[in-house]
């Protein structure tokens, strides 16, 4: 409203709605381990703001986060840690319910009609990490080494018109503008077949350090 009293648009608020839930255990196992268990999960649903109707689409995000790790102190002067982690999360982007049925593209002269493409998204993303890690203090030195190993997974839709797009352009003597006025597109697109993709993905760290104490 500090640009125009008018610029406050009341008819389209956005509504986020989160739920959030974690928790953990850690349990001693003898002296020298120890067990930890940690789960965390996010879900969020946004229904968003609409400056035309069904232009923006509502998303569902569902988050889940898993870490086992085991911590044994070998020797007085050596710790190690190996851990595993899961991470899932799941994303539906799909188009609000005012939204028309094919994309509606009118060159740029006016506002689009219906979520851009390549909406609906509906998508997975699944990460795996194995991980160790070892201290050794040695007289003024610190000693750390480690690696780790990551497995990366996305499955899902993610398809360029799979609700139809149609195109008004200039063409045929009169503007992009007429043309829909008239109902005369230039182009229409529409993707068929299977659009599920999966993709996989393996990165490997490593590393080793030292903290040295001059004195």
């Amino acid at each position: 409203t500090d640009i125009d009293p008018r610029a406050l648009n009341t008819n389209a608020p956005q509504l986020i709605d989160t739920d959030v839930a974690s928790g953990r255990l850690d349990h001693q196992i003898g002296r020298r381990d120890q067990l930890a268990l940690r789960y965390a999960f996010t879900g969020q649903v946004v229904n968003p703001f609409q400056l035309v109707a069904g232009q923006n689409p509502d998303t569902f995000i569902k988050s889940h986060v898993g870490r086992i790790t085991w911590t044994r102190n070998w020797t007085p002067t050596t710790v190690g840690e190996f851990s595993i982690g899961f991470d899932r999360t799941t994303s539906l982007l799909r188009p609000e319910k005012n939204a028309v049925g094919p994309t509606v593209m009118i060159a740029g002269a006016l506002t689009a009609l219906g979520p851009a493409p390549p909406i609906p998204i509906n998508r997975a993303l699944n990460n795996i990490r194995y991980a160790f890690g070892l201290q050794h203090k040695r007289g003024q030195h610190q000693l750390s080494v480690g690696a780790e190993l990551f497995r990366t997974q996305i499955n899902g839709s993610e398809p360029d018109g799979d609700r139809g797009i149609l195109l008004f352009a200039n063409d045929g003597g009169r503007d992009a503008i007429t043309n829909l006025r008239l109902g005369l597109p230039l182009q229409y697109t529409l993707a068929v077949g299977s659009t599920h993709r999966g993709f996989r993905n393996w990165v490997a760290n490593a590393y080793f350090g030292d903290v040295w104490r001059a004195s």
